[in-house]
């Protein structure tokens, strides 16, 4: 028989049953005989496709499939309902009603829906699915005028049916949908990118609607090892090509009961949804994110434990409150959004040369600064839907935007005075030397030493030009094959590789620095005469004015093993002079931008730059030896 054609034919068969019945009850003949029609009708008719209570778990019967059920107790309906003497809710409820008071669902997401208290239809379900009452307690059944308990249904619900009286993590009931369509039981659908139930109310922006959707179109499997990511029955078993994140859709990270956090995650905390993913059993050794956050030095996504609200509080004060600055953390979603992420990594590798967010972060909130002038603390910020570019993420946490006036303290207790810097007074363009991750940096890469001019702009390797922008992420990242970006590293703080005291000296060809700038310039070796001439730090050999030029920084770096923190900023991001030049004597520039190594040959304590000295007004290749060392032992470096 054609599945349609049968369909109709039950339809039409409890029409006929409804019609008699309703004639009989019409002309008040035989009503008895009308409501048996009724509930025959109801019992026993199934159209192909279609489920009978009788054969479902609400069937609590002895003769039921499930695994509670009555000792002798063969009746269907009577568990649920009565024609005498029902409890004063419809449809004629039969079940003892639970006196629990629930704790509803709650989130800073919804805007006007207020959930309270569970109503009509849904607090006669919780009647048996809040496990206050027993499965088989009644307010009364034939022979008896008060309420029992059903032999063999005395225990209460378990298990994830038993979704309690805290109601948090389970779906949020008993209240308005506004503006949303009517709330219909529609099927699961197979490659349905997510159940259409869940869309019929959510309309998860770009999750339709962004090509190649990581999680969308991901067929993943689950390769039996760790936490089973997968909760659907039947589609729970290792290497399933049944069980994938576009297979489950919405439930591959969501569960609509007892769910173990906010926001229905089927994992408690906002990262641990992620990462019971991508840990290496289901993704690849590039998305393998646990990996990376189990480094040495990582975003503190699993270190420290909770969950927050990645949004400016209402009255504009800032997002942390001074107190939780010790708790202060990261979460996967303060940088991802898992509806909108696609394929893609940050930075893309060799250098990106552009200061763009990646797709990968694709759909997540950030911040635009409003820019003061030179050296100006950014207190005006513009919240960003959706970042353009990777720096107004990272400021959204880095900067006054997330702390204000009160800077967190460095987790790992590595910086000098203890707290970190706010970056967005740092990246500032209009201060006078900055890394070009907002906008192209100041440095033309062009001088003229004794008349000659020269374009030093080949130091810079690896695609970079003067016009070049970059994000946050060249720099932190980690080298080693498996994921890229800022998750975690092994270098402190999450860097491609070392930036500390000693770099610029012999032997740290292999640091952060040479990335993008050509180690031979600076005096590492293999260099030829050309490189060494290629540098702003630069003046006449002689030092007269006249004579060929001499390259400055391979005199103090190779020669000499002044690291490059003897004379740069050693926070790089952006600083209030040319070139991040610091002063170390006189007048000596605070911590954590001063972080001075002694000048190592003959045990001089004098060292740094003198504060006397207009480093803004020296222009490239005409520094001279009298500009720093004066002689005298008195604001000088030798």
């Amino acid at each position: 028989m054609d599945p349609q054609n049968g369909l109709e034919l039950g339809l039409r068969g409890f029409v006929m049953l409804f019609e008699w019945s309703f004639l009989a009850m019409k002309t008040r003949k035989y009503t008895w005989f009308a409501a048996i029609l009724l509930v025959m009708g109801l019992l026993v008719w199934t159209a192909p496709g279609m489920a009978s209570v009788t054969t479902s778990k609400h069937n609590l019967s002895a003769t039921g499939p499930g695994t509670y059920k009555a000792v002798s107790e063969t009746r269907v309906c009577a568990f649920c309902h009565t024609a005498h003497n029902a409890n004063p809710v419809v449809p004629l409820w039969n079940h003892s009603q639970s006196a629990a008071v629930y704790t509803p669902y709650t989130s800073n997401t919804l805007a006007t829906a207020a959930p309270g208290q569970p109503t009509g239809a849904s607090k006669i379900c919780l009647t048996c699915h809040d496990g206050t009452v027993a499965l088989g307690g009644v307010k009364n059944m034939l022979g008896s005028s008060v309420p029992v308990v059903i032999s063999g249904l005395a225990a209460f619900l378990s298990g994830t049916s038993n979704l309690g009286t805290d109601l948090r993590n389970d779906h949020p009931v008993s209240f308005t949908y506004d503006a949303n369509p009517k709330f219909l039981h529609t099927g699961y659908q197979l490659g349905g990118y997510g159940s259409p139930l869940c869309k019929t109310c959510h309309i998860k922006q770009f999750w339709d609607t962004i090509p190649n959707n990581s999680h969308r179109e991901s067929f993943a499997q689950w390769n039996g090892v760790g936490i089973n990511p997968y909760h659907i029955a039947g589609q729970d078993q290792p290497n399933n090509a049944n069980s994938t994140p576009k297979t489950n859709g919405c439930e591959s990270c969501h569960q609509p009961h007892n769910a173990s956090s906010i926001r229905l995650l089927k994992q408690d905390g906002e990262s641990g949804v992620c990462l019971v993913c991508h840990n290496g059993n289901v993704a690849s050794l590039s998305k393998n994110i646990d990996a990376a956050f189990n480094k040495m030095y990582s975003h503190p996504a699993k270190t420290v434990s909770g969950q927050h609200n990645p949004k400016r509080k209402a009255d504009g004060t800032v997002r942390e409150d001074p107190a939780d600055l010790a708790n202060r953390h990261a979460e996967c979603e303060d940088c991802h959004n898992p509806h909108a992420a696609s394929p893609g990594v940050s930075p893309s590798i060799p250098n990106t040369t552009n200061n763009l967010a990646a797709p990968v972060n694709k759909g997540v909130w950030g911040v635009q600064p409003t820019w003061p002038g030179l050296w100006g603390q950014v207190t005006t910020f513009t919240e960003v839907p959706d970042v353009q570019y990777q720096y107004q993420l990272c400021l959204k946490c880095h900067s006054y935007y997330a702390f204000g006036a009160l800077p967190p303290p460095d987790p790992y207790g590595m910086i000098a005075g203890g707290v970190n810097t706010d970056q967005a007074l740092e990246f500032n363009p209009n201060n006078a030397s900055f890394h070009p991750v907002v906008t192209p940096g100041k440095n033309s890469f062009t001088m003229t030493v004794a008349g000659t001019p020269y374009n030093y702009s080949p130091s810079l390797i690896n695609g970079m030009t003067p016009n070049s922008t970059m994000t946050c992420a060249e720099c932190h990242s980690d080298s080693v094959p498996g994921p890229k970006g800022l998750h975690g590293a092994d270098t402190w703080p999450i860097l491609w590789a070392p930036y500390d005291a000693s770099t610029g000296v012999s032997g740290t060809e292999d640091h952060l620095c040479f990335k993008c700038h050509k180690a031979p310039v600076y005096g590492g070796m293999g260099g030829s005469s050309t490189d060494w001439q290629s540098t702003g730090f630069s003046g006449p050999s002689g030092m007269t004015g006249t004579g060929p030029m001499m390259n400055l920084h391979f005199r103090h770096l190779e020669l000499r093993q002044v690291p490059c923190a003897g004379c740069h900023s050693a926070v790089t991001h952006g600083w209030k002079r040319r070139a991040m030049l610091v002063y170390g004597t006189d007048m000596p520039d605070p911590a954590p931008y001063n972080s001075h190594s002694k000048y190592p040959i003959g045990g001089n304590s004098t060292y740094g730059i003198p504060s006397m000295l207009n480093v803004d007004a020296v222009a490239s290749g005409s520094w001279t030896r009298s500009l720093c060392h004066s002689g005298t032992g008195v604001g000088s470096c030798m």
